[in-house]
């Protein structure tokens, strides 16, 4: 972990303190989550021993839920720490040090589907991880067993630049957590569709999810995956912090334990 800026912002005309921090990680799985306030476990002091407490805690990164950033390496991440109070006006440099305890799994993949892309659709995927899918004759068995998720599709308009508004809804179990959709044309190759805000619910014991995508051209036939998060994947971790911020920059480059 290294320390990357320290910033004062406002809220709500409230002074308040941002502290952003780089990590660089080895680990595979992609889905990071903590406890609520996690975060108030770590020890934060200043200069003058006055005590700060954390507010928040967001991660931060391409692969990770929260938010998405473009420029940001597949194995990094930022850990950006909010407080609602400054430290003493005399002080010279805050330390933090403590773990966050982490629930860390990698995401799950339905079995690859070829469809005939065409408005009105409606296709049912089996919602068992591909990786996890038994060679053999109990192939199919397990994949029956498994639970299934509907993926419908509306042709909403089509531009002059003969790329299309598709809204995508999809419907499942309730206890079904949809993270994303992939999309091969016939060569293999990914589709680039823009996705605007998704949009979810859930009630009668189901959840559905809508969306809207800007597909670059018409297809007649794709290759479908649906990307998900399976709670028994997950595995406990902690995110180490052990650094020393000054007011002005980093006194410490000293680098704490990676994620373990």
């Amino acid at each position: 972990m290294e320390f990357e800026s320290l910033e004062i912002i406002t809220d709500n005309d409230v002074p308040c303190m941002k502290i952003t921090c780089s990590v660089t990680h080895t680990a595979k799985e992609s889905i990071m989550e903590f406890p609520p306030k996690a975060y108030l476990l770590l020890n934060v002091v200043d200069s003058t021993g006055k005590r700060l407490l954390p507010d928040n805690l967001m991660i931060v990164g391409k692969n990770f839920l929260q938010v998405d950033e473009e420029d940001c390496p597949d194995n990094q991440f930022h850990a950006i720490l909010f407080f609602k109070e400054l430290p003493a006006k005399t002080a010279k440099w805050i330390h933090i040090c403590g773990n966050v305890p982490l629930r860390c799994c990698s995401l799950s993949s339905s079995i690859p589907r070829g469809l005939f892309w065409r408005n009105g659709m409606k296709e049912e995927f089996s919602a068992i991880d591909c990786e996890m899918v038994p060679e053999g004759p109990v192939a199919d068995l397990a994949i029956c067993k498994s639970e299934t998720v509907t993926l419908e599709a509306k042709l909403l308009q089509t531009y002059r630049n003969n790329s299309q508004l598709w809204k995508i809804h999809l419907s499942a179990i309730a206890t079904f957590r949809f993270y994303g959709l992939e999309l091969l044309d016939e060569q293999g190759l990914h589709v680039l569709f823009s996705l605007r805000p998704c949009s979810a619910f859930a009630g009668g014991g189901g959840a559905g999810y809508s969306m809207e995508c800007v597909f670059p051209r018409a297809y007649s036939r794709l290759q479908a995956r649906i990307l998900y998060i399976d709670p028994d994947k997950f595995k406990n971790k902690s995110l180490p912090f052990n650094l020393t911020v000054g007011l002005a920059g980093t006194l410490s480059k000293r680098q704490a334990p990676s994620a373990r």
